[in-house]
């Protein structure tokens, strides 16, 4: 298993090297951005090359413009670790990183696994708020001296001996904690185990406490529910005797089938749960309470819902029929009259979705047919077939609104005639221009190919209305008219308000163009600049970082 961690460690490793594209080193102090002038660099690169010395523990210092599109914080860990600042041995290292990077900008203080005992990740917090203000000022050079230079106070100058003694008497003294611990922790153990016993017993006494003054409340709901089965259960009887004297047809077998119930319901369930002590027997009658109810209200339903079915038929369908059919008869001489102009001042076209010369025989078709299906209706309620009687007054009704809409029909031919000339003499005089204007809006430039082919179903339509009204009198389609302005009306204001999208889409598009030039050319004007060391550095030695330490963006 730990044989596998390392290869996995390893590829992960290996990744994470090919997936960020880091310059090498080529001191402690690695200046990639310009901040420090020669001498400084070289005074600071000295101070921590004689710490190494002194210490064994590696500080690196970098400064770069670019970290590749990664927050700092995972930039920081990889170049750490990439870099192996601190020794193999003891991972003694620390990385003091200044991102200038728009993208993520910021100080970070990355520390190896071996001066986490000696630096904290408070401490490092402590440092960059420290030289935030010289930060936020840009002045980086003296930040970053103050940063190595607070750092090494908190760290501290003991050699790695020293150190590695320091951490073993740490240890030790933490593995005697953890043997006081772990012995304090026995002794609370066992005291919680006698109290959480003693709770367990409470616990249970307590459920059985609460589950008997459940059981005590289910069975006075039961005792409630029983209450209002009996009203109900009286209510019902009483409405079912009552159309038991009308003689309706299956009240005398409801109330037989009702009545069977009569003692348990007012007598036994009432007996049963005042002598009940156990909650499985209020459970049962309460279970058969529900049955009941559900049985009483089953058959209430369906007895009722016949009754009004029977009643409805009966009393107001061959009224309802009677008052719809007379619609119909007041309107056909109208109708009749209505059909002699449309004949005498249009084309046979007119009627081309109506059979307005079988207008009488389809009305006398649609009464028959309704006729029928109310004495279907009738014959089906004698034979107590309420469902068919229902689905017969309903087609009753269909038919007559069948004949309603045929007549409706003829009126809405007139209608859309009507309507077409008036369009015709609202519109004509404008249309020639509304046409004109659509066609320049739509020959601007960077209007798309797709809009500009709209121009020409529009031609289209005005050209078929034009041969339309040349047609001469009574060969006039108007109802084509109509439809045909209204096409164009649609068409010109449609293709107007696209042809300011596109132009619109064009003008954002050029914007964005010309944004994603200037980025480009911001970002071919970074470049990394690398210094030469005066010093003899030779490279780190193989530390790594487990991602401890502070941010500060600023």
């Amino acid at each position: 298993m730990k044989f596998l961690s390392y290869i996995i460690l390893a590829m992960f490793a290996v990744f994470i090297t090919h997936a960020q594209d880091f310059p090498k080193p080529t001191g402690y102090v690695n200046d990639y951005a310009k901040v420090f002038t020669e001498e400084d660099r070289l005074i600071l690169e000295k101070n921590i090359s004689d710490y190494e010395k002194n210490t064994s523990i590696e500080i690196a210092v970098v400064v770069i413009n670019d970290i590749q599109q990664t927050v700092l914080e995972e930039y920081a860990t990889e170049l750490f670790n990439t870099w192996g600042i601190g020794k193999k041995q003891n991972d003694a290292g620390l990385l003091i990183l200044l991102s200038l990077d728009t993208f993520d900008r910021g100080l970070r203080i990355e520390v190896g696994y071996g001066l986490e005992e000696f630096i904290t990740d408070y401490q490092a917090s402590e440092i960059i708020e420290e030289v935030m203000p010289l930060l936020k000022s840009g002045d980086y050079a003296k930040a970053l001296v103050i940063s190595v230079r607070t750092s090494i106070a908190k760290i501290g100058t003991r050699t790695a001996e020293a150190r590695e003694q320091y951490l073993n008497g740490l240890q030790k003294e933490r593995d005697e904690q953890t043997a006081q611990f772990l012995m304090g922790l026995i002794i609370i153990g066992g005291i919680v185990i006698i109290f959480f016993v003693i709770f367990i017993i409470y616990r249970k006494l307590k459920a059985r406490e609460k589950r008997l003054e459940q059981e005590k409340q289910y069975k006075n709901i039961t005792f409630s529910n029983l209450t209002s089965l009996q009203l109900v259960y009286d209510d019902t009887i009483k409405a079912i005797e009552l159309l038991d004297t009308k003689q309706f047809y299956g009240a005398d077998e409801a109330l037989r089938q009702l009545k069977r119930r009569d003692n348990l319901i007012k007598k036994e369930f009432s007996d049963n749960l005042t002598k009940s002590k156990k909650h499985e027997d209020v459970i049962k009658i309460a279970s058969d309470i529900d049955i009941i109810s559900d049985e009483l209200r089953d058959v209430s339903k369906e007895i009722f819902e016949n009754h009004n079915i029977e009643n409805n038929i009966r009393n107001r369908l061959e009224t309802q029929i009677d008052d719809m059919k007379r619609q119909v008869q007041n309107a056909l001489p109208q109708a009749r009259q209505v059909i002699g102009l449309i004949n005498k001042d249009n084309p046979e076209s007119i009627w081309r979705n109506f059979d307005y010369k079988n207008l009488d025989r389809n009305v006398d078709a649609f009464f028959n047919k309704s006729d029928q299906m109310v004495k279907t209706a009738l014959n089906n309620l004698d034979s107590h077939l309420y469902k068919d009687a229902k689905f017969s007054a309903t087609s009753a009704v269909t038919y007559i609104n069948n004949a309603i809409t045929s007549v409706s029909s003829i009126f809405d031919v007139n209608h859309q005639i009507n309507n077409g000339k008036e369009k015709y003499n609202q519109q004509i005089s404008r249309l020639p221009n509304l046409i004109s204007s659509t066609e320049k809006a739509l020959q601007r430039s960077n209007v798309k190919s797709s809009t500009k082919a709209s121009i020409s179903s529009i031609g289209s339509d005005y050209k078929e209305l034009q041969s339309e009204v040349n047609k001469g009198p009574n060969k006039i389609d108007w109802i084509i008219v109509g439809a045909l302005i209204v096409s164009i009306l649609n068409s010109c204001d449609s293709s107007v308000r696209q042809s300011s999208r596109d132009m619109s889409d064009y003008e954002e598009e050029i914007a964005s163009q010309k944004r994603r030039k200037r980025e480009r050319e911001e970002e071919s004007q970074r470049s990394y600049h690398s210094s030469n060391s005066g010093g003899s550095f030779g490279g780190f030695g193989g530390g790594g970082s487990g991602g401890g330490g502070a941010s500060g963006r600023f």
